[in-house]
């Protein structure tokens, strides 16, 4: 294994720190469950019964030696989501930062270039801009690593991608998927989590202006196969499980087009054990290619869209056995109300049924309904060498 770099050794350190108090504050609550046995808490939730199971249990009581990664689909700090954060302290992630505070790893696709002066003379030739101040980067402290190959990445010309990693790093997170060259672009970034590697790797199959990187100029990876195909085999030889970001589709299309398909398939075949689509800003479904899970698109996670199936979103969460080399799998539903993530419990189960109905469109997984999350498990055929 290659030596981290000093952002990943803080990582490294910040998530040991964050697992360990996140174990901490469930002392009081392992108590209550003694105190009170209606509470009965299943020492394996891979196998609760139904009512029992949700992402944030899961990652409570997953072994010390699991791996936890939670995933949140686009996240648009600009525009309208500025005017919904000024005055608060509360978390854009809303009633989903808790997971993402509690898992290993937590991830989103950064739609918004970040930007200490945004100067529209520096727009370049299209039709919709987002840019966000760094401010607005510690609404969403609860993430660790952004994906920020996208189509929105050089609204504001090429320097604006250096720019956002810059912001993102001093925020102390993880950017993937933009560089100064063709090498930074396409190197996929790795985290180690107790001895357990997951590499990462992002690009865009969605151009705009100078968006795609050269051998001349900084930009983001995109799906040109001569250079990401060869990113992911790196990773799968460097690490133990493989996520490849994916911003691809149609905007508002809740099915995958061929174009998707074809594309999952080559990055399954070069390696990628899970693969977590962006940009249609809706739900499309999850599917397996041979060991290889795919969730098409997450929909929006943080956004100032307003029609119904914009404000649908989930979570996975993915738990890893590096033991046993299985992967469990928690899709929990989430609504997106004035720029924030709220659940959907209660009396909003409808809503939790119509997020779930477009995973399941046409799925060949089988996904069994377990609380307030859709849960499933596959095996990553690579365990780790520890």
């Amino acid at each position: 294994m290659s030596k981290l770099s000093v952002k990943q050794r803080l990582l490294v350190a910040r998530k040991r720190g964050k697992r360990n108090g996140t174990r901490d504050g469930l002392v009081m609550l392992a108590v209550l469950a003694v105190l009170f046995p209606t509470f009965v808490l299943a020492s394996d939730l891979r196998t609760a019964g139904p009512g029992m199971a949700t992402s944030l249990q899961a990652l409570e009581h997953a072994p010390r030696a699991d791996v936890s990664l939670s995933f949140g689909g686009d996240v648009i700090l600009g525009r309208y989501v500025v005017a919904a954060a000024e005055g608060s302290n509360e978390s854009l992630l809303g009633d989903a930062a808790p997971i993402f505070a509690a898992s290993d790893i937590g991830a989103v696709n950064l739609e918004t270039p970040i930007l200490e002066d945004a100067d529209p003379k520096d727009q370049t030739d299209k039709h919709i801009f987002s840019d966000a101040p760094p401010e607005m980067l510690e609404y969403i402290e609860d993430v660790d690593l952004v994906f920020t190959a996208n189509n929105h990445a050089a609204d504001y010309g090429q320097e604006t991608i250096g720019q956002t990693n810059l912001h993102v790093e001093e925020m102390g997170l993880i950017a993937v998927g933009g560089g100064n060259s063709l090498a930074e672009a396409y190197e996929p970034e790795f985290v180690d989590i107790n001895g357990f590697r997951v590499g990462f790797v992002s690009f865009t199959d969605v151009l705009a202006p100078q968006v795609g990187v050269a051998a001349e100029h900084s930009g983001v990876a995109t799906s040109n196969l001569k250079y990401l195909l060869p990113a992911v085999r790196r990773a799968e030889r460097q690490s133990d499980f493989v996520i490849v970001n994916a911003h691809w589709g149609v905007e508002y299309q809740t099915s995958p087009t061929v174009r998707q398909r074809e594309l999952a398939e080559a990055l399954a075949g070069a390696g990628a054990n899970l693969i977590i689509g962006n940009h249609p800003h809706v739900l499309q479904r999850a599917e397996m290619i041979d060991d290889t899970m795919v969730f098409y698109s997450l929909g929006n996670l943080v956004a100032d869209q307003g029609w119904s199936d914009t404000r649908e979103t989930v979570v996975p969460t993915v738990i890893l056995s590096p033991q046993t080399g299985l992967a469990t799998v928690y899709v929990e539903p989430f609504r997106i109300k004035e720029a924030r993530v709220q659940s959907v419990e209660g009396g909003l189960s409808y809503r939790k049924n119509s997020a779930f109905s477009k995973i399941l469109r046409r799925s060949n997984i089988s996904f069994e309904r377990d609380g307030s999350a859709l849960v499933t498990t596959f095996y990553f055929p690579k365990v780790t060498n520890q």
